[in-house]
């Protein structure tokens, strides 16, 4: 059970089995041979460095390597001093443990801080169980999420939810310090990894997008309390700080951190809604919480992140392979090849007797991710899904070859130039893991959100100064909005779906089935099939 209730996306599922597979987890103490034996004659590198193959071609390390992570590091860290990067505070609350203690100061080394001592902040789950003595068990973990409902998603007092009180009044100094981190401009998570070893550090990845989000959490849940106080101001102040800290984590470097993000976000436009519905506002303060919305910073797209750090981590894990010789080539074949049996292995010790031509397979990783990323790039959602469609298909006949290993053997031999069609081999599987990890609707649905808190926020105003809610959503233009934001889940350019209901109004996107199902809001417990629509705000 984790704070912010749990997601209905399959997202964190889709990482978690991303972070075991072969081509993405971290590799063996065979397959990561850092460097040589003092005195030892290193080996040529099996590989030209160029735009082509490495993709990045600076800095090299002595033994004529690339270093993804100080490249990585160079440029997301461009510009980012400790005092304006917004990670540093919330490390420094956190404590060292979300960190492995190999590469602990050398990461905050590289953040620009001494390594912290102690962890400053619990979130609600941690906080109650170490209180009660035990975890939350079978029906108490539903109940516990149906109290925390109450917590996060309406006003209340301390009489209503006095455990929750308690709480934020415990930690009431770091989640203020966490409010006052995610007001700074930048955000910098060092990459720090030994050679031959994975970049994607999982621990630091799936540890820092949990635990902020936990001061995210923090921050809500304070929102709907200071709400229920009549604290309107100080309310808006979290909502606000929240959804900061939310645009911040997106822009970590990995996709993990852009789920949790994502997940805070829409937390955090829920919260915004909340305070829209309870608060006594007027055309001038709703103007100003549009223009606080505006100046938040753009997320990075899933799109970028795969382009830099994930197709790094998979060119890196290539290079690994080269660096380690033919016993990380055999790690990485038996890895990928289920059922072991005599002959599977028998195949296995033939195909590491065949020259791997690692150009050729560093070619492949970059065609595989040209394609992914310009596929993710798409204006909609069911353009992304058409286009991901196909590379789908070919991933999953690149690895159906390892379901057959005397074929392949056989396939490799018979291939006018072996080495190439080793290389090929290694290439496809090493590129085409990331068309498996869907995380299109996730980067969706929170940008979709977010575009409806700006819509709830202008029809507002506009409620403000002309009495009641336009007819339609073109009145808002220009004199609130410039323009109006699309339906990020339909085809084409159609709005969200908007209608007066009675004196107030419904707006909603199609969602990912792209049908308009009337703006039924989510059901948790289903599939959405045919069933209900997304993103729904109903005033």
């Amino acid at each position: 059970m984790r704070d912010d209730s749990v997601s209905r996306r399959d997202a964190i599922k889709n990482l978690a089995w991303a972070a075991a597979m072969p081509g993405i987890a971290a590799l063996g103490p065979r397959s990561g041979i850092a460097g040589n034996p003092a005195g030892a004659v290193r080996p040529p590198v099996p590989f030209t460095v160029s735009k082509a193959t490495t993709w990045i071609t600076s800095p090299v390390s002595p033994d004529g390597y690339v270093d993804y992570a100080a490249a990585l590091n160079q440029r997301l860290g461009a510009g980012v001093a400790p005092h304006d990067n917004a990670a540093v505070p919330l490390f420094q609350l956190l404590g060292p443990d979300d960190v492995a203690e190999a590469s602990r100061d050398e990461f905050f080394r590289r953040l620009g801080i001494p390594t912290p001592t102690e962890r400053q902040f619990q979130g609600w789950v941690e906080y109650f169980e170490i209180k009660r003595g035990r975890k939350f068990v079978g029906p108490e973990i539903e109940a516990a999420q149906k109290r925390d409902l109450q917590a996060h998603s309406a006003p209340w007092r301390p009489t209503d939810l006095p455990e929750y009180e308690e709480w934020l009044r415990n930690f009431q100094e770091p989640i203020d310090l966490a409010a006052l981190a995610a007001a700074r401009p930048h955000w910098f998570v060092p990459v720090v990894a030994p050679a031959g070893a994975s970049l994607w550090n999982t621990d630091v990845a799936f540890g820092l997008g949990y635990d902020a989000g936990g001061f995210g959490g923090a921050l809500i849940r304070r929102s709907m309390m200071r709400l229920g106080l009549g604290e309107y101001r100080l309310a808006y102040d979290d909502v606000l700080a929240a959804l900061r800290l939310a645009t911040h984590i997106v822009r970590g470097p990995w996709a993990v951190e852009m789920i949790f993000g994502a997940m805070m976000m829409e937390n955090a436009t829920e919260a915004g809604l909340v305070w829209l519905r309870n608060s006594p506002t007027n055309a001038e303060s709703l103007r100003n919480l549009l223009d606080d919305l505006r100046e938040l910073p753009s997320p990075i797209s899933y799109a970028e992140h795969l382009n830099l750090t994930h197709r790094c981590d998979q060119l890196a894990h290539c290079a690994a392979i080269a660096r380690g010789g033919p016993a990380a080539l055999q790690d990485f074949l038996n890895s990928h090849i289920s059922e072991q049996n005599d002959e599977r292995a028998a195949a296995v010790a033939k195909l590491i007797e065949y020259p791997v031509d690692f150009n050729a397979a560093m070619r492949r990783i970059n065609h595989w991710f040209d394609r992914l990323v310009t596929a993710v790039s798409r204006p909609t959602y069911p353009d992304r899904k058409n286009a991901v469609r196909p590379l789908k298909n070919s991933a999953e006949s690149a690895l159906e070859r390892f379901s057959h290993p005397r074929k392949l053997l056989e396939a490799i031999a018979g291939h006018a130039s072996p080495g190439i069609a080793m290389g090929e081999l290694v290439g496809d599987t090493l590129g085409s893991v990331w068309v498996w990890v869907d995380m299109l609707s996730t980067e969706v649905l929170a940008l979709q959100q977010f575009d409806h808190l700006r819509l709830a926020v202008a029809l507002a105003i506009y409620k403000a100064e002309h009495g009641e809610y336009p007819e339609q959503l073109a009145s808002l233009v220009p004199q609130i909005l410039p323009d109006l934001p699309r339906d990020r889940f339909a085809a084409g350019q159609s709005l969200p779906r908007y209608r007066r209901q009675g004196p107030g109004y419904i707006l909603y996107s199609v969602g990912e089935n792209g049908r308009d199902n009337g703006g039924r809001k989510p059901n948790f417990n289903e599939e959405q099939g045919d069933g209900w629509d997304e993103a729904v705000v109903a005033m």
